[in-house]
């Protein structure tokens, strides 16, 4: 059954490896460019991971420490900086075509967010929409996010976080010396993730497609990828895996010596000072909490005086603030709003084949509706 562009297509994908995580949405979203109905879909890596963004320096993550960890690094199409992904984080990516949402970027973030608040709720957080724009508990982010846009498709993506491993988050990262490094894992303790174990991840599930579907006047069906979503994925599984796209270009790196938490929360350091540097709608951001011995107490710190720095190359983003994208050849995609970014694609997938081809990861289960999918 092919379902009428009324219905939401529900995607959960459960378990699946590293790779999938971040592969199986974009081929969503080149789906629902084509066509495909607007989207749900929900998945959890099966183990841990590091992403690094498109424009930036595998120099910014002790490789080494990752290797003897046996952490997989993938590079993401998306911009910022390195993030630590786990088995303990929910994804969930919402997906429509852009007509459905506000077109500026903040917008169709906010409006999103505030969508998927009550299914934080549900989880167990008491959790809500701070004013940076973040889904907190007080002054801890529980919910990473990001928004890219395929084509006519726009992806708004995001975690659950309850427990969250701060001390490997912290780790991946190629922080000079070890008193930044202190300060960066003490500021993400404060900031990031509640250290929750009880959540209740299909209570999120359920919530989250109950509000996104009344909130776009769709009624939820359960789907499956189609045949071209399908062969996306399979040529996507290929460009992900290989050590050319991996490394990247050639790119200058600086040492990390300014690490984003959360929105507003930045640790830096600067000589032989190191601190929590807070940002303000009104004002630049300024040192706060700084020690001429090179210790800082970034539990001093609040948020509520901070917005968002933008991110320069020497900047880390350890705090899950943004998940991949994927463009397909020919057409650039960008984070809404942005000035759209051409990067390089995997060709045009060929006619899908009559079975379903899964390169990694596993396998995606077929369903009675969603899309037109393939014969298995």
């Amino acid at each position: 059954m092919v379902p009428m562009p009324s219905q939401l297509r529900v995607l959960d994908f459960g378990q699946v490896s590293p790779l999938r995580s971040q592969t199986l949405w974009h081929a969503v979203a080149y789906g629902v460019d084509g066509g495909a109905p607007a989207t749900v879909a929900f998945c959890r890596p099966q183990r841990p991971y590091v992403c690094v963004g498109y424009h930036r320096s595998l120099a910014e993550i002790d490789l080494a420490w990752c290797r003897r960890r046996g952490l997989p690094v993938y590079r993401r199409m998306a911009g910022g900086g390195p993030v630590y992904v786990d088995q303990e984080q929910l994804l969930f990516q919402l997906v429509v075509s852009r007509e459905m949402l506000p077109r500026s970027r903040t917008e169709a973030v906010r409006t999103v967010l505030n969508w998927v608040v009550p299914a934080f709720v549900a989880a167990g957080l008491d959790a809500a929409l701070d004013e940076h724009g973040e889904i907190s508990v007080g002054v801890r982010k529980v919910c990473g996010h990001g928004a890219v846009e395929i084509g006519e498709a726009v992806a708004v993506v995001g975690n659950l976080l309850g427990r969250f491993d701060h001390h490997v988050a912290t780790a991946i990262l190629a922080i000079p010396d070890a008193p930044l490094r202190s300060e960066v894992e003490q500021a993400m303790r404060r900031y990031v993730g509640t250290g929750e174990t009880t959540l209740d991840a299909d209570a999120f599930k359920e919530e989250a497609v109950s509000s996104f579907a009344h909130h776009l006047g769709l009624e939820p069906w359960p789907g499956s990828l189609t045949c071209a979503e399908r062969t996306w994925l399979g040529q996507l599984d290929e460009q992900f895996e290989s050590d050319s796209w991996r490394m990247g270009t050639d790119r200058s790196a600086s040492p990390v010596l300014d690490v984003k938490i959360r929105a507003g929360v930045h640790v830096t350091e600067s000589g032989p000072r190191i601190g929590v540097r807070l940002g303000s709608r009104e004002a630049p951001t300024r040192p706060c909490s700084v020690r001429s011995d090179r210790q800082a107490t970034p539990s001093q710190a609040t948020p509520s005086q901070a917005t968002p720095s933008q991110a320069t190359p020497s900047q880390a983003t350890p705090s899950q603030a943004t998940l991949s994208q994927a463009p397909p050849s020919g057409r650039g995609a960008a984070v809404l709003g942005s000035r759209a970014t051409e990067v390089p694609g995997p060709a045009a997938p060929t006619p899908p084949p009559d079975r379903a081809h899964a390169s990694t990861g596993a396998p995606v289960a077929p369903s009675s509706s969603g899309g037109v999918p393939c014969r298995l």
